[in-house]
This record gives C-alpha cells, structure tokens and sequence, in this order.
C-alpha cells in the first residue's frame, strides 16, 4: 500500500521547470500565428488544430500539459482584444472535444463574461458552441438555457445557427424543453435564412424529448415538410419519422433514395436511419445507402462536399 501511495504522489508532482515553460510558450506561439490568419480561414484553423492534440489520458505528464494549454487559451479569451478574444474562443471550440482535467470549472468561468448583449456575434456563436460541447461531451449539469433562447431570435445568422444546434442538448422534461422546441418550430418554419431553417430541422429530428407532448408536437412540425419541394428539408422531415420510429418512415427514406430529383446529399443528414433494423452482422443496410456514400465521395472530389 505504501508503493501505491508513492507512486500516486509522484504522478501528482508538478511538471519540472523546463516543460513548465515550455509548453504555455508553445500555445502562446500557436496562438499568435493563428491570430495572423483570418478568422475561419484553412490557416487558422491548421494552427489551432495543431493546439488541439488529444493528450494520452493515462500519463499525468500529458493531461497536465494539456491543462496548461487550456489555461493559455483562457487567458487569451480574458483578453480586452476583441481580436485575441475570436482566436481565443475558436481555440476553445476546438479543445472542447477532448477530456477536460479538472478545467471545465474555469472553461465556465470564462465562457460566462462573454455571453453578453452585444457581444460579438462570431464570438458568441463561439461560446454557444463550446456550452454545446460541454454538455453533450463532459456532461454539463445546467445549460444556460435562457441565453440559447435568447440567441435563436439574435440578429446574426451564425448565431442563430449555434443556438439551434445547441438547443437539444438542454435538461429534459421541464418548461425549457417545452420552450426550445417552441423555438426550434419558429426557426424551421419562418426564419428567412435557409440554412438555420435546415439547422432547426436537424435539432427537431434529434430532440429526444422526455416529454411525450413534446415530442407529438416537434414530430407534427417536421411532418409538415414530407412533401417540402426542398428536398433537404425533406430529409429533416424523414429522419425525425425515423427518430421516433413512426410507421413507414424506412419506406419513406427508401423512396427518397429512389427518386431521380432528390439529391442525395441531401439525405446526409438523415444517416443515422440508412439501416433498418437487426440483419446480418447485427444491422441490414438500408436500399440506396451506398449510393449517398458514392454520391458524397464524388461531391468531396469535386469540392462541393
């Protein structure tokens, strides 16, 4: 017991001087060369990818390493540097993917000041991205609810786009589901960019709600558009029939598959239903699947993916 005990002190010992450094002073420049390129450019982006190397979680050497890029990225979204800030957060958004150690109590911290009225629209789609992540992939207890609300009505598309897309990962069965998806019906059905109608439509589909009104209410929503001449919202449509397993909604999606004037990117969003129950090695693929992976592979070629 006391060999256990020594080696657990010594996996808890601080990094030793020259890593200490090091490392703070390798996200600093990464962070600055990014600062460099324009905001969602390919260049920042590899800059803040490369920030965003998953640490082996079973040495107490990377996880701390990777704790103190965290800390560098948070400190440069405490920046009064609007600029620092939008880099600051893109590299959080990227972080927020891999397991926290012990940071998600200052991740929260620093999130908090920055959802403000009047913020930054690319900052604050920013933030509502990383609440987003914490709470589907490091279990946050208590989304900010009222500010994803707030955000779906803002002014700024990308910001309304982060807001639906956040908006499913909100506590189940109690007032705010009822009121997310009361928004989420608004967006489908009236906001005049496309592609938010289209985000809308996808958080419907995957909205597991506890609430069995809830879910009749959503599911009426979406079956509106099963004949939409708009064949991606179409596929909104059909992958909420699939989600809640209504009657004939594989038939639906096989048709689709069979029609000559459906784009079948367009059914992308619907791949979680291209298998139809227990087959063969557990699942039977769905008619036409292989169809959509050709037609996205030829799409990525082409540049169009």
């Amino acid at each position: 017991m006391r060999d256990v005990h020594a080696a657990l002190r010594r996996s808890a010992a601080p990094l030793p001087p020259g890593t200490a450094e090091r490392i703070p002073e390798e996200a600093r420049l990464l962070l600055g060369q990014a600062l460099a390129h324009p905001p969602g450019s390919a260049e920042r982006s590899e800059q803040l990818i490369a920030l965003a190397q998953p640490p082996d979680t079973r040495t107490w050497r990377d996880r701390a390493c990777a704790s103190a890029r965290i800390d560098e990225i948070l400190v440069l979204c405490g920046s009064a540097d609007p600029a620092r800030v939008r880099v600051g957060v893109e590299a959080l958004d990227f972080l927020m993917m891999l397991p926290m150690h012990g940071r998600t109590g200052p991740v929260l911290a620093t999130l908090g000041p920055l959802a403000v009225p009047g913020q930054d629209a690319s900052v604050l789609a920013k933030v509502l991205d990383c609440y987003r992540t914490l709470g589907v992939h490091h279990q946050l207890a208590e989304m900010p609810v009222a500010l994803f609300l707030s955000c779906a009505r803002h002014t700024e598309p990308q910001v309304r786009s982060s807001a639906a897309a956040g908006l499913p990962t909100i506590t189940r069965n109690g007032p705010e589901e009822a009121s997310a998806v009361a928004v989420l019906i608004e967006l489908l059905d009236h906001d005049p960019d496309r592609g938010i109608r289209l985000d809308a439509g996808t958080s419907l589909a995957d909205f597991e709600c506890a609430d069995e009104a809830n879910t009749r209410t959503s599911g009426a929503a979406l079956a509106r558009y099963a004949d939409s001449p708009d064949a991606a919202l179409r596929a909104r449509s059909v992958s909420g029939a699939r989600q809640r397993e209504e009657p004939g909604a594989i038939r639906w999606l096989r048709d689709e598959l069979q029609s000559p004037g459906t784009p079948l990117l367009a059914l992308r969003p619907a791949g979680r239903i291209l298998h139809d129950g227990p087959g063969a090695g557990g699942r039977r693929p769905v008619l036409g699947a292989g169809r959509i992976r050709a037609s996205a592979a030829a799409a990525a070629a082409d540049g169009m993916g």
